[in-house]
């Protein structure tokens, strides 16, 4: 009975020894499953970022071509200008200044002629800048004498604020209806 009390014994001690094997064998599958699902996120993760670096770069480098681009393109439209500039004024430009204000980037040329002859070349050049797209306003200033009279100078220059879009503004307010009655006086 011994024997059988120790076969019985040994078969309990095995059965035991399988479970907690098989129940180790379990954990480990388990665990392997999770170091698996584990290293799987890792290397999405790892792909993410590789993925995101690699757009940054993209999107830098394509900024930097932008900024070359946008600069390019900023000298082209100024050679581009100066040339029609010296091509319609000749020897008689002075100079040519480019300046900002709020209301954006404009030009002035200063020339050595008299009022009629700049004003009709200055339209010449609003003309010659709207073919090409190129909408800057640009101012003359011409420094021998103004041989119009105010009236038809102020038409002229009113006809070429138009063209550029550009509406008359003054410091001071102005009474239009005072300055018609001393007219007709």
């Amino acid at each position: 009975m011994q024997s059988l009390d120790l076969l019985f014994s040994g078969e309990k001690i095995l059965e035991t020894v399988i479970s907690q094997t098989s129940e180790t064998s379990e954990s480990v599958q388990e665990l392997s499953s999770h170091v698996t699902i584990e290293k799987k996120i890792l290397e999405m993760v790892t792909s993410q970022k590789m993925r995101l670096s690699s757009t940054l770069n993209q999107l830098e480098s394509l900024l930097t071509t932008s900024s070359k681009i946008n600069f390019s393109l900023k000298h082209y439209i100024v050679e581009k200008i100066e040339s029609i500039v010296k091509d319609i004024f000749k020897d008689t430009y002075l100079n040519i200044r480019y300046d900002y204000t709020y209301n954006g980037p404009y030009i002035t040329v200063t020339v050595k002629m008299k009022a009629s002859e700049a004003i009709e070349k200055w339209n010449v050049l609003v003309d010659r800048l709207k073919e090409l797209k190129i909408h800057i306003p640009v101012f003359v200033n011409w420094l021998d004498k103004t041989d119009l009279t105010p009236e038809e100078l102020g038409y002229q220059i009113g006809v070429i604020l138009a063209k550029m879009d550009i509406g008359l503004v003054t410091e001071q307010s102005i009474d239009v209806s005072e300055i018609i009655r001393v007219l007709r006086e």
